[in-house]
């Protein structure tokens, strides 16, 4: 539990490698002291991706600690971009041809003021009291690229694998597009980071009744793995509840 200006933080996170995975490249980061949060989804179809989304959160973290209190959209891009040469160059050294990649979906906390980054297929969720769920943060995929163009309403089938085909990841070659996203926030507020182990195994009205009803963010975390798992466990699932009470 954390505390700052007029708003009190219940936080939990927790990672689970799953049932059908032979390691967990997922990674997070729960630091109450600075209010960073962050989960990251190693690539699968790249070499080492427990060491890429390791790398993504950790490297996070020192940066932030430095700069906390200076950080604007534009730093935020340029922090996104330092992460992303980091795990670029150590991808190279460990596979000159593959490299390693890694999504990074970031929350920070700052008086009242939610600031998102991400890049990837990890994301955030935010249940406010009286309103319907909602998804801060859109999907870096071939599938959302093509939902993107489509007129408002209209729909298309495409495979599976437009699905988890990402268009960004940490450690792509050259800059990368960070999406920067604020939001103010009020007691109530329920937040969710999620890697999509979870998205895999629930669906978006499963999710929110969740998230209502669970009294603590141990319990709504637990929860969501137990389920995950109790469906085939099929990927790592990863996911951080940040609460958001009133001092």
């Amino acid at each position: 539990m954390t505390q700052k200006e007029s708003l009190i933080l219940r936080t939990y996170g927790q990672t689970d490698i799953g049932l059908m995975r032979a390691s967990n490249e997922d990674s997070y980061l729960l630091n109450d002291t600075i209010q960073i949060y962050a989960v990251a989804d190693g690539l699968g179809g790249l070499p080492h991706g427990d060491l890429a989304s390791q790398l993504s959160v950790e490297t996070l973290e020192y940066l932030i600690a430095q700069v906390a209190n200076h950080m604007t959209p534009d730093a935020w891009k340029r922090m996104f971009n330092h992460i992303n040469q980091t795990v670029h160059n150590e991808g190279i050294k460990v596979n000159e041809e593959l490299g390693m990649g890694s999504t990074l979906t970031a929350a920070f906390i700052r008086d009242d003021t939610l600031t998102i980054a991400h890049v990837g297929d990890t994301g955030v969720y935010l249940l406010r009291k009286g309103s319907q769920l909602q998804k801060l943060t859109e999907d870096h995929t071939m599938a959302q690229e093509i939902f993107n163009t489509l007129p408002p309403g209209e729909t298309k089938e495409l495979p599976d694998y437009y699905y988890h085909s990402l268009t960004r990841c940490m450690g792509q070659y050259g800059d990368l597009k960070t999406d920067v996203i604020t939001q103010k926030l009020e007691p109530g507020d329920r937040i969710l980071i999620y890697s999509d182990g979870v998205t895999k195994t629930l669906e978006d009205p499963e999710i929110h009744d969740y998230i209502a009803l669970e009294d603590t963010p141990r319990a709504l975390v637990d929860n969501i793995i137990r389920i995950a798992r109790e469906r085939g466990g099929p990927d790592n699932c990863t996911a951080i509840a940040i609460y958001v009470d009133e001092a």
